[in-house]
């Protein structure tokens, strides 16, 4: 993507590499970064991110465990109702139990292949 920023000057935006977004200016008449530069660039990105990330869950575990517990029981529950709007479904459990054990031994191959 190339965005004209004044005379002299050419933005060249070039694009996502490793998560990191590379800004080359055709006035400075310098190149990427190498290839171990942004290696370095990553990983210091992404330890402060974990950082952050590790901070708020310490300072806050009851929050998160909570809000962790919720999304699966919101899940679950949804995932019921579903099924309960299914009549077939949800007036056979036998039909209910194949389906469920065919969609887990089909998961599982698939996993198994894709490695």
């Amino acid at each position: 993507i190339l965005v004209k920023v004044s005379t002299n000057r050419l933005l060249c935006l070039c694009g996502i590499v490793r998560r990191y977004i590379f800004v080359y200016d055709s006035s400075m008449k310098q190149n990427l970064p190498s290839t171990p530069n942004i290696k370095h660039v990553e990983q210091k990105v992404l330890t402060g991110l974990v950082k952050s990330r590790d901070s708020a869950y310490t300072k806050f575990p009851l929050l998160f465990t909570l809000l962790g517990t919720f999304g699966v029981v919101a899940t679950f529950y949804g995932f019921e109702h579903i099924i309960d709007g299914i009549p077939i479904l949800a007036n056979n459990p036998i039909i209910l139990l194949v389906v469920g054990v065919t969609t887990l031994a089909i998961t599982g191959t698939l996993y198994k292949k894709l490695g």
